[in-house]
């Protein structure tokens, strides 16, 4: 369903000051973060494949399994949280290996450097079903926006694109390019 802003009026207000109250960024993460792929198109990635049965029942620790190939993409979407913040830009921060050792997690990056796409999706269907979800029924391809360059010990930002207005539904894919890449670990 579509969410009433709760900003009613705010539109109004002179934005130099109301910019002021604002962040300059707002880290937002998406509530989708899932694999499809081209090479099985009906296969449905498990969505918590970290999730493990304690003395008090399932515990998830909600860290999704990116995976991204030549035939594998991840489906991002989120809701854009705040009003004047319609910008958008993917972050990506890859630690040292000390620090993922320390961890105690694996990446695998392939090559050490990787040139990602990201693309927007059609989020005219509301929010997505992780229990369904497949490279076969994935949204529609709406159009390209940016480059986002993953490489291990550093932290790159693509271009900031438009993501919508406040409570709009934002719907992604991030795949490699034509030419190979390997990208695998648990998003912390």
């Amino acid at each position: 369903l579509r969410r009433p802003s709760m900003y009613i009026g705010l539109e109004t207000c002179n934005m130099s000051i109301s910019r002021l109250a604002l962040p300059d960024h707002l880290d937002i993460f998406p509530h989708v973060f899932h694999p499809v792929s081209s090479s099985e198109p009906d296969t449905v990635f498990p969505y918590d494949g970290n999730a493990r049965m304690t003395f008090n029942g399932l515990v998830s620790p909600g860290e999704p399994h990116v995976i991204l190939n030549n035939s594998t993409s991840m489906i991002l979407q989120m809701r854009v949280r705040d009003h004047n913040m319609e910008r958008c830009s993917l972050v990506s921060t890859i630690p040292t290996q000390e620090a993922l050792e320390r961890r105690n997690r694996t990446l695998t990056l392939d090559p050490k450097s990787v040139n990602l796409e990201i693309w927007k999706l059609d989020s005219s269907q509301g929010e997505i079903d992780t229990k369904t979800l497949s490279w076969r029924n994935r949204p529609r391809l709406i159009s390209f926006l940016s480059n986002l360059v993953v490489e291990t010990e550093h932290t790159h930002q693509s271009i900031e694109f438009d993501c919508g207005s406040a409570a709009h539904l934002l719907t992604l894919e991030i795949s490699c390019p034509a030419s190979g890449c390997n990208i695998d670990f648990w998003q912390e």
